[in-house]
């Protein structure tokens, strides 16, 4: 079964986020979150399990470790049930290389969480 992947790119004060259609190479949702923000990430995770329902799969949340920013969020999703993994920044960074565009954003980031 495909995921329905939830890509986040964590930084101090925000979250850039990026959900992808499980079997479809189609963004269903961009959007930014204030980190650490426990109203906003419970918004976050109902609209994943949302979507995720709606397209007959279940979510998983994709974040890149970048500093300690991703600490936060992952140990939230960690202590809600949510399947949740981590990428290495190298790792996203190495993917954008092979890119034919060498453009750099936070929605770009959290795409290559896959």
């Amino acid at each position: 079964m495909n995921r329905l992947v939830v890509g986040i790119d964590p930084h101090k004060d925000s979250l850039g986020i990026c959900i992808t259609h499980p079997d479809k190479d189609e963004i269903l949702s961009k959007l930014s979150i204030e980190n650490c923000s426990e109203t906003e990430t419970k918004l976050l995770i109902g609209k994943a399990y949302g979507l995720a329902y709606d397209l007959g799969t279940k979510p998983v949340f994709v974040i890149e470790s970048t500093n300690v920013f991703w600490r936060p969020i992952l140990s939230f999703l960690k202590r809600f049930g949510a399947e949740a993994q981590t990428v290495n920044s190298y790792q996203t960074k190495n993917l954008r290389r092979t890119l034919m565009r060498k453009i750099k954003t936070d929605t770009i980031d959290s795409l290559y969480r896959q």
